[in-house]
């Protein structure tokens, strides 16, 4: 919604404090449940691709990224918090799909997730496109 939003009216900074921010125990994008999480980062990819699709020409590089870094983050948090065997085998289905290129770049992802965080600013600054 936030993504539509923003590509479609202006938007401006507030120095403001508008909103609250409450922990829960379990929400849409938090839960305790490893199911829900794999659902929840499943849907995020969905508007990732949507959006990619609809707006950036169906651009295979940033295809590419998004789908490299969902299967990395869902590899993540199986390494995490799961014993699911169900989660498992949604992870390494993705993972032999993914080219070897993309393997080492998950890999160092996984090892190294702060020089990842600060590359992948600098992609967001370049592409405009928060993945």
């Amino acid at each position: 919604m936030w993504l539509w939003f923003l590509l479609h009216t202006k938007a401006y900074f507030l120095d403001d404090v508008t909103a609250r921010y409450r922990i829960l125990q379990n929400s849409a994008s938090h839960s305790t449940d490893i199911r829900k999480v794999i659902a929840f980062e499943e849907s995020v990819l969905d508007i990732k691709i949507f959006f990619i699709r609809k707006y950036w020409n169906n651009n295979k590089v940033l295809l590419k990224n998004a789908y490299t870094v969902s299967t990395w983050l869902l590899f993540r948090l199986l390494i995490v918090n799961s014993k699911d065997k169900q989660a498992f085998n949604l992870f390494f289905e993705r993972f032999w799909r993914l080219k070897t290129k993309r393997k080492i770049y998950g890999l160092i992802l996984w090892i190294f997730p702060k020089v990842c965080d600060s590359i992948r600013l600098k992609w967001m600054k370049f592409t405009r496109l928060f993945c």
